[in-house]
């Protein structure tokens, strides 16, 4: 399991001057300061694209006496490589004069990206899309997998941004970037570079650009911290299900419901969709160096069957 850490002291990404990158380090190796009794869940893929989620995972610490970490979760003798890049983003003053909302590095992309990067070999080779994708955090987590992934947000800022983010990590991370009408209809052949690409995407209508529509059949879709207006629940879970592949799951990682509107009424808009859900509680060893990583957050794991 993954833990990201710090390249710098900084704590509050938004604090740093215009212009200014965070490296930030994806790693596939466990942390050793895990909390007893936390738990997530285990994801996994077969030969014909069907995903499973396992929740009886369970780890405790791998110090201070015996060791009980499931032997899926142990660290390797030989680390996968780490994923290392660099992240641009607005300065405060930017972030205050625009409201800043789709701007913001929210803890939660970070958190997303982490549980992309542990789960590195089940994404490789999927077709991916990121929705309310802001910086596009997750995204260049996902394309440096060795996924083919498209951002989308309506925020023409944050997909500027986001289109800065892929272009600057895309020789490290093994990936092309392309025009929106060049991306992949279907999942790319196993031995195909990942492609990239940053669109427009209005959840109302589901349209790409003026009367050009989503065309969906991912295999994953992935957000972090979209729901946090009343009126974004019903429209999140209905783009959530009109982009999922017949096999398909969304993960979705949000802040809980003491700090953000909406996500208390996103279950019940899931249902109404007909798709099935759990949610678990993202642990520490997932956000213990982030700005609010006291609050909750939750992990949505959506499927349709």
């Amino acid at each position: 399991w993954a833990l990201a850490t710090m390249r710098s002291s900084i704590m509050s990404y938004n604090s740093l001057e215009p212009g200014e990158i965070l490296s930030q380090v994806f790693s596939a190796r466990q942390p050793v300061d895990t909390k007893t009794g936390e738990n997530l869940f285990e994801f996994s893929v077969d030969a014909d694209h069907k995903y499973t989620i396992d929740d009886t995972l369970r780890v405790t610490p791998v110090t201070g006496g015996a060791s009980d970490v499931a032997p899926n979760v142990e660290a390797p003798a030989t680390p996968a490589e780490d994923l290392v890049l660099d992240i641009y983003q607005c300065s405060r003053r930017e972030l205050q004069a625009t409201g800043g909302i789709a701007t913001h590095l929210w803890p939660t992309s970070f958190i997303l990206g982490r549980w992309l990067s542990v789960n590195r070999e089940v994404i490789k080779g999927t077709r991916i899309i990121e929705i309310g994708a802001g910086m596009g955090i997750p995204a260049v987590v996902a394309l440096a997998c060795g996924a083919t992934v498209k951002a989308t947000d309506i925020h023409t800022r944050a997909m500027t941004l986001a289109k800065l983010n892929l272009d600057n990590n895309a020789e490290r991370g093994g990936y092309k970037v392309c025009e929106p009408e060049s991306f992949p209809e279907n999942r790319p052949a196993p031995d195909a570079v990942p492609v990239g690409c940053i669109s427009a995407l209005n959840w109302e209508t589901l349209e790409i650009s003026d009367g050009v529509h989503e065309g969906g059949n991912y295999d994953l879709v992935i957000g972090s911290d979209i729901v946090h207006e009343d009126d974004q629940a019903p429209l999140i879970a209905n783009t959530v299900s009109k982009l999922l592949s017949e096999n398909g799951v969304a993960i979705i990682v949000n802040t809980g419901p003491f700090s953000r509107f909406g996500i208390d009424k996103f279950p019940g808009h899931l249902v109404e969709q007909g798709l099935k859900f759990k949610i678990y509680d993202v642990p520490h060893w997932l956000k213990h160096d982030l700005e609010d990583f006291t609050l909750q957050h939750q992990f949505f794991v959506i499927k349709r069957n």
